[in-house]
């Protein structure tokens, strides 16, 4: 703020990368939207308005979508901070005028309670509805009940301003309220009632609860008869039934713990579990869950002091005593201990014991086996519905020691045990627990899930994985991992791919041909995210292991992977051996779906040096082999590629139809990462047409999609895109801006190879802007990038262009020594396109220079390969012999071609050659 930026978004709390990526996504779409805004200055964004509606969209989608998006965090976690009203975006590299930083402020204690906004939408949709005469709020003790409550009556109040708060224990308080007339506010409007901490008990040898009261109970239920009853909120731990006289039962609310965010938000404004790291918090929300209480017990624990939330302290002191310790024996002893003494004062203040000595052994069962779970599941999770198992749930809910959750799928519903009573029944039955463990791995692996379901399926994929590792089930564990690395793959999730590898590895499990895999799956996502070192020091680890483990397929698989890092440095020597190896094995070995693949390699190879017939072959052997295996996803990339060959073939409205198709294919398997090199394909086609503003708006789709999976050569890939759009539309700055950060992402993912290449490009960027220095540091720092990394494609490149500076500069000897080097290098790397460019610049040195004779064998070569490749070069090549016809003398120059190619062909060349003449005169 200080340095003059004039607004800052942040977060107050971690939130997941679904719900960061998708509110970013909604505020810079605000922003770019005019409706609505209130700013006065069409100039001018009005963030406020932008966030606002980013927050309501996204909740909005989270309880319109099945499931909603993961660990959604609410309102309070995003703040909007700005310096000085509504101002212009724009960079500012000092200080406003008359800008001050006040001193920092000492660190203030911050108890506020986190507003649950969720669950208060559907309080106020209860409270709205006719049908029902008032709200039952139960849950467990210290879950936040009345302090939920307090904060939506204080919300009422602003229709009402009035409210009438009762002692639920005090029956003859109870009494005098509901027999009196219905309280009203002004208008008439309705005032709730609320009875607070009412005491339930659940039946004994029945399923639910009842007022422990009699008389309480009685009063409730003359209390649903009457016309005019006062709306009414009782506040209990048991959602309890009334007497059978009454005529409507109150709309039970049950109180969960927090959620994720809420929790973390809470403990940041907690002195005590502010200062703990995010393995910390996690450990916390793995082992007590979001219950409020339990929060403020930890944190006073940690800090050795009495809670700050006075009406926790008395509690805390007797459990310290009963343990004989104080406050700081009991700091001194760490997290672990002091976690311990949470999980027994909250099974101290819900009565635990109790409740669960009036368990049947099958209540005490399903309910163990439930608490192994960390997402809502309903019976079915537990193996087939049966009658005691529909009674259990029943009972257990009654008694509240489940939390009821909406179900994921299917009809019924859907449970919950809370985090802290989950580890205390698996510390006291731990073999039962295992046992559900491993049910559980079983349950998630085997969820019906479709291709295009992918983040749900991995999400699946990630539970079963969790479950069987705490089951033991080493081999089942690690089948899991190697689905949901691929799954992850699919979407885009590279760093996830990574980061599970690692804890498997890390965890000393597999054998030498899984180890071999996880290497395989995390090279393949360091390559995906650039950074190519790292991913062939992982393949070539991968390749070890699977020849010790005589796995000849895989290490095939593997050498394709190492193949396509040969390619990406421009070695296609060694790219070709390594496909073509891999190949013949899996030829051998008759696995279909890997000859495909290799084919694909051989194919984008061939597309690379522009042999579109040796592409098309490839890819059409590929293609008749997916479809008779029935195989989607390599039918939608082949016919990608198949779209990219049109595209080199000058066939643009075939390519584009292919483009599509696969297109459609690929968002029907909800591969990501697809629908984005689709989607760039798309823009590459509309920018080689001139069409500038479509490239661009297909461009920014594709960097969307890979700068919410992180795919970082993806984001860059597009950067490098726009900033060639850009500079068609003569933007320079702009074009610039986008070079320098596809070059930042680039150099920071260690690609030296594609970071030469934006060098290159932002070299011709200079030399367009008559900026010759610039652009000669920038090819030279091009030819060192690619030298280092083995790019021989980019060294050519960048020696072409220094010839041509040198050209320019008048330095002949300089351009031709370095004509010669990008010549033999595109020679000895096949790639006709760039001998034609090296030979026609050499022939127009050497006029230049004065050797007009000399000059006519590289010109005419480089004709030549133009008209193979159907390049533009060939026409430069052809106006450049009409230079030569000139200074040689028509019979000289046809003397000289006739040395050079057939003499049927001679003919046609002068032919050619005076027309170009005749063209350049007129």
């Amino acid at each position: 703020m200080a340095a003059g930026v004039p607004a800052v978004l942040a977060m107050t709390a971690p939130v997941s990368d679904a719900y960061a990526g998708s509110f970013c996504a909604e505020v810079y779409e605000g922003l770019g939207r005019r409706d609505g805004d209130t700013t006065e200055r069409p100039d001018v964004p009005d963030f406020l308005y932008a966030v606002s509606e980013a927050r309501r969209r996204l909740e909005h989608l989270a309880r319109a979508e099945p499931g909603g998006l993961p660990d959604l965090s609410e309102w309070s976690t995003p703040a909007l901070f700005t310096g000085a009203g509504r101002l212009p975006v724009r960079s500012r590299r000092t200080p406003r005028p008359g800008t001050s930083v006040p001193p920092p402020r000492p660190a203030a204690v911050d108890v506020r309670s986190v507003v649950r906004r969720g669950v208060l939408r559907e309080l106020h949709r209860l409270w709205e509805s006719p049908d029902r005469p008032g709200l039952l709020v139960h849950g467990a003790a210290g879950v936040g009940k009345t302090t939920l409550v307090r904060e939506f009556v204080s919300r009422l109040g602003s229709r009402n301003d009035m409210h009438v708060w009762i002692d639920g224990s005090d029956d003859d308080a109870l009494e005098e309220m509901l027999r009196m007339p219905a309280p009203t506010g002004p208008g008439g409007t309705s005032v709730p009632v609320v009875v607070d901490a009412l005491p339930t008990r659940p039946v004994p040898g029945r399923v639910g609860a009842q007022p422990t009261s009699a008389r309480a109970a009685r009063l409730l239920a003359d209390w649903t008869r009457r016309a005019e009853a006062p709306r009414l909120i009782v506040i209990g731990r048991h959602a309890f039934s009334l007497p059978e006289e009454a005529r409507r039962a109150l709309a039970p609310v049950h109180l969960g713990g927090l959620t994720a965010g809420e929790t973390r938000l809470l403990a940041g404004r907690l002195p005590g579990l502010r200062r703990l790291p995010v393995a910390a918090i996690a450990r916390i929300l793995d082992e007590i869950g979001g219950n409020p209480a339990a929060l403020g017990w930890l944190d006073a624990l940690l800090r050795g002091e009495p809670p700050i939330l006075p009406d926790l302290r008395q509690r805390l002191a007797e459990r310290l005593a009963a343990e004989g310790l104080t406050a700081a024996e009991a700091r001194a002893r760490g997290l672990g201990a002091a976690l311990r003494t949470t999980r027994a004062l909250l099974a101290e203040a819900t009565g635990l014991e109790e409740l669960l000595d009036g368990l049947t052994a099958r209540q005490r069962d399903v309910l163990t086996r439930l608490s192994v779970h960390r997402r809502p599941v309903g019976g079915e999770a537990l193996g087939p519905v049966t009658a005691d198992v529909r009674d259990a749930l029943a009972a257990l809910d009654a008694r509240g020691l489940l939390r009821r959750a909406p179900a994921q799928a299917g009809p019924g519903s859907a449970y919950l045990v809370e985090r802290w009573l989950a580890v205390q029944l698996s510390q006291a039955d731990p073999v039962t627990c295992v046992d559900a463990h491993a049910a559980a791995g079983r349950h998630w692996a085997r969820l019906p899930r479709g291709p295009e379901e992918t983040e749900a399926a991995s999400a699946d994929l990630a539970e079963a994985r969790h479950h069987y590792l705490r089951a033991g089930r080493t081999e089942e564990a690690l089948l899991t991992t190697a689905a949901l690395c691929d799954r992850l793959m699919t979407a885009g999730a590279f760093s996830e791919v990574e980061r599970i590898v690692r804890d498997t590895l890390a965890r000393g499990l597999p054998g030498d041909h899984e180890s071999a895999l996880l290497h395989h799956a995390w090279g393949c996502a360091a390559q995906e995210t650039g950074r190519t070192d790292e991913a062939r020091s992982r393949q070539e680890r991968a390749l070890e292991l699977f020849r010790a483990a005589g796995a000849p397929g895989d290490a095939a698989s593997v050498e394709l992977q190492l193949g396509m890092l040969d390619e990406a440095v421009g070695n296609y020597t060694a790219a070709r051996e390594r496909y073509t190896s891999a190949l013949t094995v899996f030829t051998e070995l008759g696995d279909h779906a890997e000859i495909s693949r290799a084919r694909h390699c051989l194919g984008g190879l061939a597309v690379l040096l522009r042999d579109t017939k040796a592409a098309r072959a490839h890819y059409d052997a590929a293609l008749a082999s997916d479809r008779e295996r029935g195989d989607d996803e390599g039918i939608a990339a082949t016919i990608h590629q198949l779209g990219i060959v049109d595209q080199l073939s000058g066939d643009p409205r075939a390519a584009r139809k292919l483009y599509r198709r696969a297109l459609t294919l690929h968002r029907k398997l909800g591969d990501r990462a697809a629908i984005s090199s689709g989607y760039h394909q798309l823009a590459m086609l509309a920018y080689e047409q001139g069409e500038l503003r479509r490239a661009s708006s297909l461009c920014r789709r594709s960097l969307g999609i890979d700068d919410e999976s992180a795919h970082l050569p993806g984001v860059a890939r597009s950067e490098h895109l726009l900033g060639m759009i850009a500079h068609d539309r003569e933007e320079r700055d702009q074009a610039r801006l986008h070079y320098e950060r596809a070059l930042a992402l680039l150099t920071a993912a260690g690609d030296r190879a594609s970071a030469g290449a934006v060098l290159h490009q932002l070299g011709l960027l200079a030399q367009d802007q008559g900026d010759s220095d610039r652009a000669h540091d920038l090819y030279c720092r091009t030819l060192a990038a690619a030298g280092e990394s083995g790019d021989r494609d980019g060294v050519a490149r960048a020696h072409h262009q220094l010839a041509m500076l040198a050209t320019q500069e008048g330095d002949y000897e300089e351009a031709e020594r370095r004509l010669r080097l990008a010549l033999e290098m595109f020679e000895d790397l096949g790639d006709p396109d760039g001998s034609a460019r090296a030979l026609g610049q050499l022939g127009r040195v050497r006029r230049l220079t004065g050797h007009p004779e000399e000059a006519v064998e590289p010109t005419l070569r480089s004709f030549a390969l133009g008209l193979e490749t159907d390049d533009p070069v060939a026409t430069t090549a052809l106006f450049e012999l009409a230079l030569l016809d000139e200074a040689l003398g028509g019979a000289r120059l046809r003397e000289l071609i006739a040395g050079l190619v057939e003499p049927s062909h001679v003919d046609p060349v002068m032919e050619a050659v005076r027309a170009a003449r005749e063209q350049a005169d007129g």
